[in-house]
C-alpha cells in the first residue's frame, strides 16, 4: 500500500483528491499521496501539512498536482508539485531547508525555487482570457525566492516580504517574468486568509483574488 506523504488538518467547503485508485472525496484528517492531483471546489479552502513540515494552503477553485516527494527522517528528499490554477500559499519545511535545491514549485508559466520561506500565488487568467500569475514573498527569512520563467529564458529574485512578481503571456505566446513589485495590500490580505493561523481561525472571508495591477477594472483585450 503506498504511503501517504502529508494530511489534510483543515477542509473549509469541499475538496477532491485523484490519484491511482481514481477520484476520492478529501476530509480532515485524510491522507494525500505522491501523485495525487488536489482540487478545491467553490468557496472551499483546504490545507496540508506533508511530512517534512512543508504546509501548503490552498484557496478556492484551486488544482494542484503533487507530483514528486520524497522524504526522509535526515533531511533528504525532493519535492516538485504544479500549481494548474488557482491561490496557493506555501510555508516551506524540511526539505527547502536541508536540500533548498531540490523543492521547486512549478506553475503554467513558471518555475518557483524556494529556499526557505512563505509564498503566495495566484494563477488566473486575465481580461483577455491569457494567463496571469502573481507570486509573492509573505515571509521572507534571509533566503532569495527565484522565480524561473517557464521557458528558460529569465528569471527574478525575490529578497524581501511583500514583493511580488507578475508573470504573463504575451499576445505572441512569449513568457515574460516581470521586474519584482511591492505587492498591492489588497493582494497581500487576501493571500494572508490562507496562513496558518488564518485557516485555523475559520474560512476565508474573500474566495475571489484581485486581478494583476494593471488589469483592474479591465474588461476586454489588454
Amino acid at each position: 500500500m503506498a504511503q501517504s506523504i502529508g494530511t489534510v488538518t483543515v477542509l473549509h467547503g469541499q475538496a477532491t483528491a485523484e490519484g491511482a485508485g481514481g477520484a476520492r472525496a478529501l476530509a480532515q484528517g485524510a491522507p494525500v499521496y505522491q501523485g495525487d492531483s488536489v482540487s478545491t471546489g467553490h468557496a472551499s479552502a483546504l490545507e496540508i501539512h506533508f511530512l517534512d513540515k512543508t504546509v501548503l494552503a490552498q484557496g478556492a477553485d484551486s488544482k494542484i498536482s503533487l507530483d514528486e516527494y520524497t522524504y526522509n527522517a535526515d533531511g533528504g528528499g525532493s519535492l516538485a508539485f504544479k500549481m494548474a490554477q488557482g491561490t496557493f500559499r506555501t510555508v516551506t519545511g524540511q526539505i527547502a531547508d536541508k536540500n533548498p535545491e531540490a523543492f521547486q514549485l512549478k506553475s503554467p508559466l513558471a518555475t518557483i525555487g524556494i529556499r526557505g520561506t512563505e509564498v503566495g500565488s495566484v494563477i488566473g487568467l486575465g481580461p483577455d482570457g491569457a494567463p496571469t500569475e502573481q507570486h509573492t514573498v509573505l515571509v521572507y527569512d534571509g533566503r532569495p525566492v527565484v522565480i524561473f520563467s517557464g521557458s528558460g529564458t529569465g528569471f527574478q529574485l525575490l529578497t524581501g516580504s511583500g514583493e511580488m512578481v507578475p508573470v504573463m503571456m504575451t499576445p505572441d505566446g512569449v513568457v515574460q517574468v516581470g521586474a519584482p513589485v511591492p505587492a498591492p495590500p489588497g493582494l497581500i490580505s487576501y493571500l494572508n486568509q490562507f496562513s496558518p493561523q488564518g485557516m485555523q481561525q475559520g474560512p476565508p472571508q474573500n474566495f475571489t483574488p484581485p486581478p494583476p495591477p494593471g488589469m483592474e477594472g479591465q474588461n476586454g483585450d489588454q
